[in-house]
């Protein structure tokens, strides 16, 4: 008696459903690498802007306190260098628009220092003085690091309007127009961010002032 072999009854992928099933897991490969980069941008772009809005709120805030609390008003000062300065009372605030905050090439120290007034009754902003690593003891800076201040101005009499202009990000991400300032939505927008505030304020003590 013979024995016959008998065949099995088996299946096994082709290369054609091999090649299919590697395009398909390749796809869906490249749309979740795709959704997590987008996602990661999103919260870059969220982090930039919280800390812009951050900046101009605090600027705010404390140019607002010290004019409603001075009994003089403000003073305009400008240096030959772009430097500006806002007195108000004993405060000085210091400042270069459209400069970025920074150690590195085309970056300064400083673009908004506040300090004490060493004249509370006249104003200066020095030329070079915020290209110092301190230009004060007693200073400090109001700008986060990479960001610049794109517009800053307060009215000298009550009641006082303050316009601030913040902007995060290398001069290729903006196009730079004081208030009007704005991201150019190129690659790399994640890493650029704006944000203005304007206020009035009222000042709440007069007379003794200069």
């Amino acid at each position: 008696m013979k024995y016959r072999p008998t065949a099995l009854n088996q299946k096994a992928f082709t290369i054609i459903e091999l090649m299919i099933a590697t395009a398909v897991l390749s796809t869906i490969l490249i749309m979740v690498t795709f959704m997590m980069i987008s996602v990661g941008n999103l919260y870059y772009k969220g982090v930039n802007q919280a800390r812009v809005q951050d900046d101009v709120r605090t600027i705010s805030d404390d140019v607002s306190q010290h004019l409603q609390l001075s009994d003089s008003v403000p003073l305009f000062a400008v240096a030959g260098d772009g430097t500006s300065a806002y007195c108000i009372g004993n405060i000085r605030y210091t400042f270069m628009l459209n400069e970025q905050v920074g150690s590195g090439p085309g970056q300064i120290p400083h673009v908004l220092w506040r300090d004490s007034n060493p004249a509370p009754n006249s104003c200066s902003a020095g030329v070079g003085f915020l290209n110092s690593a301190t230009p004060s003891a007693d200073g400090t800076e109001l700008i986060a690091p990479n960001s610049r201040l794109t517009f800053f101005s307060v009215s000298l009499s009550s009641p006082y309007t303050i316009s601030i202009g913040v902007a995060y990000g290398d001069n290729n991400l903006l196009n730079l127009s004081g208030l009007n300032t704005t991201c150019k939505g190129s690659i790399g927008d994640q890493f650029c961010s704006t944000g203005t505030l304007t206020t009035t304020v009222v000042q709440r003590i007069t007379g003794g002032g200069g």
